[in-house]
């Protein structure tokens, strides 16, 4: 009875601020209200961090896991376990890292895309199916050679006739084609299959932040409707390609032969990569010309312009490059770290990549920082919620736990949400007078 008190308590109290909050939206100031919270953001995070707590506290009341039992596992973990919780957290850090720095770069040129968890999805089946097929992965580093080739060769020759044009093309994307086949082979004589459907993820993440910018800036789409749209055509395509291509509804495994090498039972070369690729954007962003100019893109695209830099030539490109980034995290999904493809596997990781974006305030370092600590709280949910006997004692704590790391995250960005400003243009086509 006194703890289900408590929780009423704070229900009322959460219900009260956010009626104090309705109340006052013309900007006067009411005495009932003390002084600290004036100001609609400020109450805006109370009122949310009271009625998250106030709703967990009631889930945990109504389900008997109010228990000493389970703080003391938790309490265990933390003091027996720490180092291998720690080195585990990398393995969810690794992709949480590549897609936040990519989608980082992303809004800094002006782009913001929420599709990340359909490029999880998409990547994973697509990536193991490289790796376990050398045709594939040949087929995706050709292709993707071909397309770069042909862009290139058409922004050179942009000032000439359209029959040369057409010419420089077709050369460009046959040159191109071969080095990516070339290449592709190469990665996968050298390093094996595992490292080709790395790669192939990539390219294919690369290949739906293509399409993704090319209808955001050019035709002007919305780009919220965009992202929303990947996510749910992913979802079913997950479930479709694992059936096409496998035989199977639900679940794939993935041959050991195919796995990324880990050290000490879970850092992967790929944790180091992701460590480099947010050092390295951090550097280009703040450190070189290009990087002020990815910038100023996004907070004032028509100095940019003005400079004579092509606005939408930079956000295709910045925006290809950060999804080809989640791409290669949705592959290590299933080659780094499960070893298999199951339809739940990334659900939900997309949108806490989108909180680590927004609690990082668009610093890739930062995001390096965010997506470790992400990875521990998950690390350590599961590991409470896997260990001997706690489902004997309290049967709801496995669920809760899993509910652990999407609390953390519906927390802090309740917390650190509007703290630093998003790029003004944000979002917005830019069209050029």
């Amino acid at each position: 009875m006194i703890l289900e008190g408590i929780t009423f308590a704070l229900a009322i109290f959460a219900l009260g601020l956010s009626l104090m909050a309705l109340l006052d939206t013309s900007g006067t100031k009411t005495p009932k209200v003390p002084a600290w919270l004036h100001g609609e953001k400020i109450r805006g995070r109370i009122i949310g961090i009271v009625a998250i707590v106030a709703f967990v506290l009631y889930l945990m009341w109504a389900h008997d896991l109010l228990r000493v039992e389970l703080f003391e596992y938790t309490a265990r973990a933390l003091t027996e376990n720490w180092t291998s919780l720690i080195l585990a957290a990398s393995l969810l850090a690794t992709p949480l890292t590549l897609a936040a720095v990519g989608e980082c770069l992303s809004e800094r040129a002006g782009l913001f895309n929420i599709g990340l968890e359909g490029i999880f999805f998409l990547s994973v089946v697509i990536g193991v199916r490289g790796a376990e097929n050398q045709v594939v992965g040949l087929g995706a580093g050709a292709g993707a050679g071909a397309v770069i080739g042909a862009l290139v060769a058409l922004a050179v020759a942009e000032k000439l006739g359209r029959f040369a044009k057409l010419v420089a093309a077709f050369v460009g994307g046959l040159a191109g084609g071969l080095i990516g086949y070339f290449i592709m082979s190469i990665v996968i004589a050298g390093l094996g299959g595992g490292a080709a459907g790395l790669l192939v993820g990539a390219l294919t993440g690369a290949l739906i932040g293509f399409i993704f910018s090319v209808m955001a800036v050019y035709l002007r789409a919305n780009q919220l409707v965009l992202g929303m749209g990947i996510n749910i055509f992913a979802t079913g395509m997950l479930a479709f390609l694992l059936m096409t291509i496998w035989g199977f509804p639900g679940i794939h495994s993935v041959r050991p032969v195919l796995h990324i090498p880990k050290l000490l039972g879970y850092l992967t070369p790929v944790f180091f990569v992701a460590v480099i690729v947010a050092i390295v954007a951090h550097i280009i962003l703040h450190k070189t010309l290009f990087g002020l100019r990815i910038r100023a893109a996004g907070e004032k695209p028509e100095a940019v312009d003005v400079a004579g830099v092509r606005i939408d030539r930079m956000r295709v490109l910045v925006c290809t490059a950060g999804a080809a980034l989640a791409g290669l995290g949705g592959a290590f999904f299933s080659l780094g770290w499960f070893g298999e493809i199951v339809k739940e596997m990334a659900v939900g990781m997309g949108f806490i990549a989108l909180a680590v974006v927004v609690v990082a305030g668009l610093e890739p370092l930062l995001a390096l920082v965010v997506a470790f600590v992400f990875g521990f709280v998950r690390v350590l949910a599961d590991w409470v919620a896997t260990s001997a006997g706690i489902s004997s004692i309290l049967p709801g704590a496995f669920y809760l736990m899993h509910m652990v790391p999407f609390i953390v995250t519906l927390l802090v960005v309740t917390i650190f949400i509007g703290r630093r400003p998003f790029p003004k243009a944000l979002g917005k086509p830019y069209i050029r007078e």
